[in-house]
């Protein structure tokens, strides 16, 4: 089976960064997987604007964003299609952006033990993440679409699976790399 990290279409479609004005952008690099409703505070998003280009083609019209990898943005039209095939696994989480379509931070709560790293050294781990040769747990993984692993909980995961039901959905803005294999 194959696993993705979920990440930005970055050539075809423009993206969400934080904006630099709103403090709490700092509290999204500590999200690990633990509920956050109790001490969230709203984390404020931007359109990237890369002052190197003078024009910029890439589309505004995306449904999902992936800046950071682990702070998953959807909008307002596809947020009930994604509850409803997650359930339970997700917290949604209000935002503000600069578009004027609702647009909803996901965070994923399931974590599992699903990189392979038994008899493995730090160095022999990083070596497969660096090299996107990721060994996976199938046994662990079987029952989740999208996670995270217990360990390296700043990457989204996922399967097949979840990769056809965003490209059935018609949810643009994504890009799914294969970085292993579950075995």
């Amino acid at each position: 089976m194959d696993v993705y990290r979920i990440s930005q279409n970055y050539d075809e479609y423009k993206f969400f960064v934080y904006n630099e004005d709103n403090n709490n952008s700092q509290q999204a690099l500590e999200f690990k997987g633990q509920l956050l409703v109790s001490n969230y505070q709203k984390l404020d998003f931007k359109i990237f604007i890369d002052p190197k280009k003078k024009q910029d083609k890439r589309r505004i019209d995306f449904d999902a964003s992936c800046y950071y990898t682990g702070i998953l943005l959807i909008n307002e039209k596809n947020i009930d299609t994604l509850i409803n095939k997650l359930n339970s696994g997700i917290e949604v989480l209000d935002v503000d952006t600069e578009l004027p379509e609702k647009f909803y931070l996901i965070n994923l709560l399931t974590k599992i033990d699903c990189i392979n790293k038994d008899n493995k050294s730090n160095s022999e781990i990083m070596s497969m993440i660096r090299e996107n040769n990721i060994l996976f747990k199938k046994d662990n993984i079987l029952n989740s679409i999208v996670f995270r692993d217990d360990k390296l909980t700043s990457s989204y995961f996922c399967t097949n699976e979840f990769v056809n039901f965003m490209n059935d959905n018609d949810i643009k803005g994504l890009r799914f790399e294969k970085v292993g294999i579950a075995v």
